[in-house]
């Protein structure tokens, strides 16, 4: 059994799992076999970016920037409570861990969509591993559940001997004599309706970034015709969770249930993300058609 704050985790996160559903399969219907193409790259920046933002985020608080920080420390996301994972071995250079359930592939397997799914997962981890070590780490899937595996297995490896002698006391303390490592408690965790609105509207930025590169108008209508049916199923969703909790699907059970804010205004995210169009497009052929359906 699942608490109340973790089922409004699990809410938030079936969101962002819809959104990448929908989006990712008005691609395919309009761009055709191109999609997937457009889908990974997508995927690869989000990632990319993931990685990044991580990186930095660690080397601000002092910390090394090992695959052990990454994945304890500095990670952006908070867990849903429905992953089972068993952790095989973590330390600085090596992470290996396989999963046995997953809401984002229960998610995508129940819509008959594991093959979207399939897309985003081979994708994600590997990037965001890349930008995190500069391409100094080797990342494997070498199962998926989105696959017709009965599990997913990561093997990560970051060694110093990769790396140039004179880079490797920044992500291992063994090449950096006297150095102390900061309290973790100086990096606060991350909250989780934070973090999956701010990775939610990046994935959906990239999506329409390499869709809108690669087909032009095209593109922007595949990104957007997803929007419609995210919009559509997405307020019926958050319609059957709140009778679920006895509640009423109004603004204060989406403010704890529903990742995004209500009007697009009130995101912080459109200041440096509003090339393309991307935030009319989201108003348009998302917000106009949610709000409707739930009397907002």
């Amino acid at each position: 059994m699942y608490n109340i704050d973790e089922i409004k985790v699990q809410n938030q996160q079936d969101c962002w799992s819809m959104m990448y559903m929908y989006i990712a399969r008005g691609i395919m219907d309009i761009c055709g076999r191109a999609g997937e193409g457009v889908i990974r790259e997508a995927v690869r920046r989000y990632g990319m970016d993931r990685g990044a933002a991580m990186k930095e985020r660690l080397e601000k608080a002092g910390f090394k920037t090992n695959l052990k920080t990454l994945f304890t420390i500095g990670s952006d996301c908070t867990v849903d409570p429905r992953f089972r994972e068993n952790l095989l071995r973590e330390d600085e250079q090596v992470r290996l861990w396989e999963v046995y359930t997953c809401p984002l592939a229960d998610f995508w397997k129940e819509y008959g969509e594991e093959d979207l799914g399939h897309y985003f997962c081979e994708q994600c981890t590997h990037a965001c591993v890349k930008a995190f070590t500069d391409g100094k780490a080797q990342t494997n899937l070498s199962k998926k559940l989105t696959h017709g595996n009965n599990f997913c297995r990561f093997s990560v490896y970051y060694r110093p001997a990769n790396l140039d002698p004179d880079k490797r006391g920044a992500s291992f303390a063994e090449f950096d004599p006297g150095y102390q490592e900061p309290d973790p408690s100086v990096l606060k965790p991350v909250e989780a309706k934070a973090s999956i609105n701010l990775n939610m509207l990046k994935l959906y930025y990239y999506l329409l970034e390499v869709a809108t590169e690669r087909f032009g108008n095209e593109g922007a209508s595949a990104v957007a015709q997803g929007l419609q049916g995210f919009a559509e199923d997405c307020a019926e969703m958050m319609k059957v969770k709140a009778e679920h909790t006895l509640k009423q699907p109004d603004a204060e059970f989406l403010g704890l249930n529903f990742p995004m804010a209500l009007c697009s205004d009130e995101e912080p995210f459109w200041k440096d993300h509003d090339k393309y169009n991307a935030k009319k497009i989201m108003d348009s052929n998302f917000y106009a058609i949610f709000n409707q359906a739930l009397g907002l």
